[in-house]
């Protein structure tokens, strides 16, 4: 029976965390396991959806040591292990991103269907929660293809992020971001963002007179 992804992809994610170091040491190792982790990745372009890699893991480790040996090295099987788990771990990143991109698309051919102005693109983590970072959010207003894109970023002097709101062109069916954000504030504090948001969407709706000022640390408009 296939193992549970999560736990293999946490597996996969240390092994090619550990694999580097290992061979670092030596440049040959190191060349041949990039590449073994590269050419084993690419043998799993076979597997087309995140639902199979599991079922390809059975036997990863000998296919890698493998690659090792045809690459002149010795397929050491602690070695092989790591190349096989970095292999896995690409095509796993791969394949996220690709089911990404389809939920993205689906969720604004949803939208615009249901006659909606705009659309949550894509989310990573609860705007609730925010402020303690690990927080990421994309949204479309269907109309124009502008975007918000709000997210959370660290900062040196503080353990409280900053959050970050930025109006992004966004491809009208995809949702993908197509060019360099148009603006970008800042707020410190959920007030702040949720004003930020406010004047944002403003703003692309064509309801505001222009974009207001960039907001401080204490999400206050510069100049109030």
């Amino acid at each position: 029976m296939p193992e549970d992804l999560d736990e293999l992809v946490r597996r996969w994610s240390e092994a090619e965390r550990r694999l580097y170091p290992v061979v670092l040491s030596d440049p040959a190792a190191y060349e041949r396991g990039v590449r073994a982790a590269s050419l084993l990745a690419d043998e799993l372009k076979e597997v087309v959806d995140l639902e199979s890699l599991p079922d390809a893991w059975p036997g990863a480790a000998r296919r890698a040591a493998r690659q090792l040996q045809q690459l002149g090295g010795s397929g050491d099987a602690a070695v092989a292990e790591l190349v096989a788990g970095a292999a896995f771990a690409i095509r796993y990143r791969e394949l996220a991103a690709e089911a990404r991109a389809a939920e993205m698309a689906r969720r604004v051919a949803d939208a615009a269907r249901r006659g909606e102005r705009w659309v949550v693109v894509d989310q990573v983590g609860s705007l609730d929660l925010a402020c303690f970072g690990h927080f990421r959010r994309l949204e479309m207003h269907l109309p124009g293809g502008m975007g918000i894109s709000s997210y959370t970023e660290e900062q040196v002097d503080t353990d409280t992020p900053r959050l970050i709101l930025e109006r992004v062109p966004l491809d009208p069916t995809s949702g993908r971001p197509r060019g360099e954000a148009a603006e970008r504030r800042e707020a410190a504090d959920m007030a702040g963002w949720e004003a930020a948001h406010a004047e944002l969407r403003a703003v692309i709706e064509g309801a505001g007179a222009g974009p207001a000022g960039a907001l401080d640390r204490v999400g206050k408009p510069e100049g109030g």
